[in-house]
């Protein structure tokens, strides 16, 4: 069951030009002044068209209502439960859909801050190529802080990083969810997240599929945002174990050929790294996780 707000008219003030329409996905779960403060960031973009949507998924620390005041301007859609971020995201992006007019989709972490022109240059770099469906940007730990690692390819034992002097039309294998521009038209053949990662993975996962399907991966090294990183999640370390581990096996199972023995090791790795700091919580999500990844249907 969800419930949807009346869908807002563009968020900036209406322009004549032909630029391409955008709907921005901001998923949020009980973080009420992030995600506030992530759409008033928002409302500084200087791309002229586009729509916010913040998904609610199935909030217990405040009310829809203290979620629309904190976000003027933005459509809420209200889930009854938490979907996890592929479900809540997948939501959102039903709900852009079947209104028409989206050219993309923009998911934005509800941690992030975005500078003026980060949107208007990740929509220039994905509208100078027909194949490229997917387009992300450079990330910053934190306003002033370091950047984020961006992956180069599907190397999960061994990962090699980007470096920050990447030229923007390099293509990548897949980027982060956090800040992921996805051209819709596209989605007809990659279809959306797939809603059996809970939470980490689904955004390497998608990417993947859409390589698969003959599509390219962009980046546009002169966007910016600002993430404080799994602030939704915070310090349930059990928790967030569990998510990774049962992710991290079923993106193994999906995308390797063999993927037991490099979940194996990978998961080892993790176990005695814990074992030495004494993380107990993390230990035991971590078997639950690798059980959940196993077992669950593809």
């Amino acid at each position: 069951m969800l419930r949807c707000q009346v869908w807002a008219g563009p968020t900036m003030k209406d322009s004549k030009n032909l630029q391409p329409k955008v709907a921005v996905m901001v998923l949020n779960w009980n973080r009420l002044e992030e995600t506030s403060a992530c759409c008033r960031s928002l409302s500084k973009l200087d791309y002229p068209r586009f729509d916010i949507c913040v998904v609610d998924n199935g909030s217990t620390a405040h009310s829809i209502e203290a979620l629309e005041r904190a976000c003027p301007g933005a459509a809420v859609l209200r889930l009854s439960e938490n979907r996890g971020f592929a479900g809540g995201v997948n939501a959102g992006i039903r709900a852009a859909l079947e209104r028409s007019g989206y050219e993309y989709i923009w998911l934005l972490n509800n941690d992030a801050l975005c500078d003026s022109n980060a949107l208007s240059r990740m929509v220039d770099v994905a509208a100078a190529s027909r194949e490229c469906a997917i387009v992300g940007c450079l990330i910053k730990e934190g306003v002033g802080g370091s950047y984020q690692k961006i992956y180069s390819g599907m190397r999960l034992q061994a990962p090699l990083y980007l470096p920050f002097e990447a030229k923007a039309d390099e293509l990548f294998d897949y980027i982060s969810g956090a800040s992921m521009l996805i051209k819709c038209t596209a989605l007809e053949q990659i279809g959306l997240l797939d809603e059996g990662f809970f939470f980490f993975f689904e955004d390497v996962d998608f990417c993947l599929r859409a390589v698969k399907q003959g599509w390219k991966i962009g980046l546009a090294k002169n966007a910016m945002i600002y993430h404080e990183g799994s602030a939704t999640i915070g310090k349930l370390s059990g928790l967030r174990a569990m998510y990774y581990r049962a992710g991290h096996v079923r993106l193994l199972r999906k995308h390797v050929k063999h993927p037991f023995w490099p979940a194996f090791l990978c998961l080892n790795w993790r176990l005695v790294n814990d074992l030495l700091r004494g993380q107990w919580a993390s230990i035991r999500g971590s078997l639950k996780g690798w059980r959940q990844g196993w077992t669950s249907s593809l």
